[in-house]
């Protein structure tokens, strides 16, 4: 099919259509097209992890799941576009708006820190993050979209979802340094790294003294504790992923994962003592 052909099929919204990379159809989607110049064209395919960019002589398939860590979008020639309008978005600024107000759908990118306006990094600004969180928050809420479009409703939903995820990931050390690992190609696998014999002894004692203490001050204090620890963790974690070392970062969220546990028990053992 020539690319004039595709122009003109594809010039308006085609309902009940999906098209993946190996170019089957799927019923109940939605394809929404926009011009990228008077030769290409390309498909954000909102239930779909690919697009397709239809020039003269080519159809591309690009797939969007690791569109973030693999795709530079500040220099990118792709680009997204307002469905509404057709103004290019800015994905380092508001993927989730354009700036004519309305919603838009998301690439189902993993790049979890692009959606939240943040540079890949695993030291970031947790409370310039929370903001960004609470200024969408809002926004994004289904209440807002009661009286708009299905399509925008189906968008609110599920910008929405991706926004709690993005932000709750992002928000604590040990999920972010793991998403760092994930964008990289990597992850922490089950029994990877072997724990020495004393520090899981040492872990089982400090379980073992919150399972049978009644006492809110023990509990208080393995807490603080605990939280010392983490907190040098987290510190040498940040050193560990600028100077690149990735297998020491493995071993320290090895770590991690089990004060993170002890710090969980603690606050529920401090709230169910407290009578909440």
């Amino acid at each position: 099919m020539s690319a004039p052909i595709v122009l003109r099929f594809f010039r308006t919204f085609v309902k009940n259509t999906l098209f993946c990379k190996n170019g089957r159809c799927y019923e109940g989607g939605l394809l929404c097209i926009r011009f990228i110049s008077k030769r290409t064209l390309i498909t954000p395919l909102f239930n779909s992890r690919h697009m397709r960019i239809f020039s003269e002589k080519t159809v591309l398939n690009v797939d969007l799941r690791h569109a973030a860590s693999n795709v530079d979008f500040s220099t990118s020639k792709i680009q997204l576009l307002c469905w509404k309008c057709g103004k290019q978005i800015d994905p380092m600024k508001n993927m989730f708006f354009c700036d004519c107000g309305i919603i838009q759908p998301i690439p189902e990118t993993t790049n979890l820190f692009i959606i939240m306006g943040q540079e890949v990094s695993f030291d970031i600004d947790t409370n310039k993050l929370s903001r960004y969180y609470k200024s969408l928050q809002g926004l994004l809420h289904p209440d807002k979209f009661a009286q708009k479009t299905k399509m925008e409703q189906e968008l609110s939903e599920r910008q929405s979802s991706l926004l709690n995820k993005a932000y709750f990931t992002l928000l604590k050390p040990l999920s972010r340094g793991l998403h760092i690992l994930e964008l990289n190609g990597l992850s922490l696998e089950e029994g990877e790294i072997q724990m020495r014999p004393e520090f899981l002894s040492e872990i089982m004692d400090i379980n073992e003294q919150l399972v049978e203490t009644d006492s809110l001050d023990t509990v208080e204090v393995i807490g603080r504790n605990n939280q010392i620890i983490l907190d040098n963790l987290i510190k040498d974690l940040s050193v560990m992923f600028k100077e690149g070392n990735i297998h020491a970062a493995k071993e320290i969220m090895t770590r991690m994962k089990y004060f993170v546990n002890i710090d969980e028990k603690v606050k529920e053992i401090s709230m169910k003592m407290k009578g909440y």
